[in-house]
C-alpha cells in the first residue's frame, strides 16, 4: 500500500507542476526537470511494485537463481546489499507448492526490509538436511523491540507456512537488525526427529 501511495503522490504533484506549466509557459526551464524527475522516480516506484506481485518461473529456472533475481530487483534497486549462503542447500528437496511458497516469503520479507528497515546489507541463508528446510533472512537494520506479529505481512507468511506444519522466529532489537527464520519440516510429523528447529 505505501508504495502505490507514492506513486499517487509522485503523480498528484507532477499533475500540479504540468498545469502550471500550461498556466505561466515562461515557468517550463525550471518547472520542467522536476516535472521529469518525478516522473523518473514513479517509474521506478512502478517497477517496485511489479516485482513485489512477480511470480517465479520456476519450470525454467531454479529457485536460487530466482531467489537472487527477486533480491537484486527489490532489494538491489534500494541500494541493499545481499549475500545468499546455500553451500547446504539441495532444491530437490524440495515440491513445487514449496518452492513457489519459499519465494513468495522472501518475497514479503524483502517488501518489509525495503519499507521499515533502513538496511544496508542482507544475508540470506537456504539449508536443507534429511529433516527440514531453514531459510534465514537477516538485515543490519535498525530492529525493533516491538514486532507486530498481527501485521498483514507476517501474518501471510506464517499462513503460508501453515500449509506445510511449518513455523518462524524473528530475532531483533533496537540498533542490532531484524532476522527471520522460517522452518519447513520435509517429512510427516511423526518421522522428524525431537530436535527439529523451530
Amino acid at each position: 500500500m505505501e508504495l502505490h501511495d507514492n506513486v499517487n503522490q509522485l503523480l498528484v504533484s507532477t499533475n500540479l507542476i504540468l498545469s502550471m506549466i500550461n498556466e505561466c509557459p515562461e515557468k517550463n526551464s525550471y518547472l520542467l526537470p522536476s516535472c521529469i524527475d518525478q516522473l523518473k522516480q514513479a517509474i521506478g516506484e512502478n517497477r517496485k511494485i511489479a516485482h513485489s506481485y512477480a511470480s517465479p518461473n520456476l519450470e525454467t529456472e531454479n529457485l536460487l537463481t530466482q531467489l537472487e533475481k527477486l533480491c537484486q530487483n527489490m532489494l538491489g534497486t534500494s541500494g541493499i546489499n545481499t549475500v545468499f549462503n546455500a553451500d547446504d542447500f539441495r532444491e530437490e528437496s524440495l515440491d513445487a507448492d514449496k518452492k513457489f511458497n519459499i519465494y513468495r516469503i522472501m518475497q514479503e520479507q524483502c517488501t518489509n526490509i525495503v519499507k521499515y528497515s533502513a538496511a544496508t546489507d542482507v544475508n540470506i541463508t537456504l539449508t536443507t538436511s534429511p529433516e527440514y528446510f531453514l531459510m534465514s533472512i537477516a538485515d543490519n537494520g535498525k530492529g525493533t523491540d516491538n514486532v507486530n506479529t498481527d501485521g498483514i505481512g507476517l501474518r501471510n507468511m506464517n499462513e503460508r507456512l501453515k500449509l506445510f506444519d511449518g513455523s518462524s522466529r524473528i530475532i531483533t532489537e533496537p540498533g542490532r537488525g531484524f532476522n527471520l527464520e522460517i522452518t519447513i519440516p520435509l517429512k510427516e510429523k511423526n518421522q522428524l526427529p525431537e530436535d527439529m528447529p523451530v
